[in-house]
């Protein structure tokens, strides 16, 4: 079981570190807009909550957060990854390596709640997991609870997402798909010039990603030989959503968890293994 655990724990660090570098690299290349003057500049951003703007707690975050040392949180940030990523593939990790990785991410949700998407909240969850995990010897419990609160974790992200996209018409009928697609922000005008020109598209794209969204938890419940296709799926649906919409952390943020749904399910983990026993 300590093998096993740590086979996942290691694969889901390489994987995430690998995409939190690309993310830091990424917010590097943009660091402008960090600045002072820039669109998600602190002395602005700061304004809508009464903790960074009132009491002595203000005056200790505005100044890690501010840009001047904020600069250099990504910079460790970015860092720090690569050195997960990298040590992950050779041997066990490096708890502090881990906690600067969690604790930067953070701050820059802290930061600026603009541009952040459900890959920077899976982030917090993987390497908030991974260092919990890792200030315990291995073979420990903490270990186990880790990787299934991270599967755990993966699988209410999938169903609230599909959830929230059933109880909603323009999903139904494609027009939440076309929406999206004709945003500048996240929008692709090639696609979205296909699905406005072929609504049935638009509404078959809609249901196969309610559909795979809401019946991921399967891979728990079912037979452990649909979990390398509901995965491969969730593979084929991350490459999209980067392709298509230009959101590079989504490319490795949930498969950076399916380590630990196929360590989980696949009975090596502390529960199943319990129920057999039992």
């Amino acid at each position: 079981m300590t093998y096993d655990s740590e086979i996942a724990l290691r694969a889901i660090a390489l994987i995430a570190g690998i995409g939190v570098s690309i993310s830091g690299l990424e917010d590097l290349a943009m660091l402008k807009c960090f600045s002072d003057q820039g669109l998600l500049s602190w002395e602005v951003n700061r304004l809508e909550n009464r903790w960074s703007t009132l009491g002595p707690l203000s005056t200790l975050m505005n100044r890690l957060i501010s840009f001047r040392c904020f600069r250099f949180v990504l910079l460790a940030r970015m860092l720090s990854a690569v050195l997960v990523a990298a040590v992950a593939s050779v041997s066990s990790l490096n708890p502090t390596l881990l906690f600067v990785v969690f604790a930067s991410s953070a701050i820059l949700s802290l930061r600026s709640r603009y541009g952040l998407d459900g890959a920077h909240q899976m982030w917090l969850v993987l390497f908030g997991s991974l260092f919990l995990a890792h200030i315990r010897p291995p073979g420990d419990i903490a270990r186990v609870a880790a990787l299934w609160f991270i599967a755990i974790q993966t699988g209410l992200s999938y169903f609230v997402a599909g959830a929230y996209k059933t109880v909603s018409r323009s999903w139904w009928n494609g027009q939440g798909l076309i929406g999206v697609l004709g945003t500048i922000t996240y929008g692709n005008n090639t696609l979205y010039k296909l699905v406005t020109g072929h609504l049935l598209i638009a509404r078959l794209v809609s249901w196969a990603i309610m559909v795979f969204e809401c019946s991921f938890w399967f891979v728990f419940v079912g037979d452990t030989r649909i979990v390398p296709f509901m995965l491969a799926l969730g593979v084929i649906f991350h490459v999209g959503v980067a392709l298509t919409m230009g959101l590079n952390d989504f490319l490795l943020a949930f498969p950076a968890a399916y380590p630990a749904v196929v360590y989980c399910v696949s009975g090596s983990g502390i529960v199943l293994s319990a129920i057999r026993g039992s």
